[in-house]
């Protein structure tokens, strides 16, 4: 069924009338809107990038009458998208998911480079607390080279990682083994600020006055 609009190319459309002809344009994307009995526009919802395109029917081919169609295009689109073009909607939508995309690369290079530096030769020998302790969640066994790695972002107890298992986690984009959080860097503690705690039976991240007394 065709949408009748009053509207010329120096036309402005009330907010209401744009907001109801975009519900119906995203409900129907067949219909046509005739402009003033004449001219017949199609509008299209693309829902990727959440813009209209306006184009001309063009049932006459006299440059004229194509002209003033297109001008009539040109203002219907900039309307129905809040001042833009569908050109410059989708030039914007391409530039952030581009950004998104180099935000998030480094993100999990910071995260992987992080797990690299403070990734560390395991020796049992070299902690007090029995081997039990020192099992990685994934492997259950003790690492050869481990990480250690926050329970929960928020949280101030660590467990030791075999730091290969770990990495792959990070690659398939993997939830944290034991909080389900996405793995962001901020996990990643060193390993001389963590020591066992013998009473709650975990490794523990010092606070504020441990770190002093420990570089003193």
């Amino acid at each position: 069924m065709p949408i009748f609009l009053n509207f010329t190319a120096g036309s402005i459309l009330p907010e209401n009338e744009l907001a109801s002809l975009r519900y119906i344009v995203q409900q129907n994307q067949n219909d046509t809107v005739i402009i003033k009995e004449r001219y017949k526009m199609d509008i299209r919802y693309i829902e990727s990038v959440n813009g209209f395109t306006v184009n001309p029917v063009c049932s006459n081919h006299f440059s004229i009458f194509m002209t003033r169609q297109n001008t009539i295009a040109r203002n219907l689109e900039q309307q129905i998208n809040n001042g833009r073009s569908f050109a410059q909607i989708s030039q914007d939508f391409m530039l952030q998911l581009s950004s998104n995309i180099g935000w998030k690369k480094g993100a999990e290079n910071a995260l992987k480079n992080k797990i690299h530096s403070h990734s560390f030769v395991v020796n049992p020998d070299e902690f007090s607390c029995d081997t039990q302790f020192l099992k990685c969640p994934i492997t259950l066994c003790v690492p050869e080279k481990g990480v250690f790695v926050k329970n929960a972002l928020n949280s101030n107890i660590c467990t030791l990682y075999d730091k290969s298992a770990f990495m792959n986690l990070t690659r398939e984009h993997l939830p944290h083994p034991l909080s389900r959080e996405k793995i962001v860097k901020e996990m990643i503690i060193e390993r001389n600020m963590c020591y066992f705690d013998t009473i709650s039976q975990h490794f523990i991240i010092m606070d504020a006055d441990q770190q002093k007394q420990h570089c003193k």
